[in-house]
């Protein structure tokens, strides 16, 4: 396969590898910086990213990172923050510490419902339940110190918290190129298939039969 030749004949194609090239490296990159002092605690960047953060109405990225008061103006996505919550597994540290700072964030914030940025009114409800069970069940260890323990029962409540599904999204998008449930996430699976492909004929990474495929 000449990528060059396919390019020149469907520029379409150089057009939706320069797309997919643009979308993942950001969160690679996050991956590679260090925790973040937020307040009290610190974050990897890339938790920030997989609970939904936002800054100034765009989705926290490397950019963002020369801002100095991120603590006080980090917004999360309702969907991404809620689904966030309800999967993580409880027993990591990482975990632990976003609850932490999700504790401490209304500090800056008039209400818990501040730190929310979209998402339909459903998804906004059980964003808002999960951050007041936050509230509830993290608490100092006594009011002269400043760690916050966090109480066993918060992890109960947090998943039973009902959340919208991904897969809701998943079929929006299914639906717009004619697809729907499965299909939409083997067509989206295809479009990174491809993404690779190209990765790897660049890189001269296939063998003579790949190729011909």
């Amino acid at each position: 396969m000449n990528l060059s030749k396919a390019q020149n004949q469907l520029p379409a194609l150089g057009q939706f590898q320069k797309l997919l090239t643009n979308f993942e490296p950001e969160v690679d990159r996050l991956a590679a910086v260090g925790d973040i002092p937020l307040g009290k605690v610190a974050l990897p960047a890339k938790t920030l990213h997989k609970m939904g953060a936002r800054v100034e109405g765009k989705p926290f990225s490397m950019k963002h990172l020369a801002k100095g008061n991120l603590a006080q103006i980090l917004r999360f996505d309702a969907s991404k923050l809620a689904q966030y919550i309800q999967k993580a597994d409880y027993s990591d540290v990482i975990t632990q510490q976003a609850v932490r700072f999700l504790k401490q964030q209304p500090e800056f914030k008039r209400n818990r419902a501040d730190l929310l940025a979209g998402g339909d009114t459903a998804t906004q409800k059980a964003a808002v339940h999960q951050l007041n069970a936050i509230d509830q069940h993290v608490q100092r260890i006594s009011p002269m110190e400043s760690t916050l323990d966090i109480q066993p029962a918060l992890w109960r409540e947090l998943k039973s918290v009902p959340v919208t599904d991904r897969w809701a999204g998943l079929n929006r998008v299914g639906g717009r190129v004619g697809l729907g449930g499965m299909q939409g996430y083997v067509y989206l699976r295809g479009l990174r298939d491809i993404k690779r492909a190209i990765e790897r004929l660049q890189k001269h990474d296939l063998s003579q039969e790949e190729k011909k495929e």
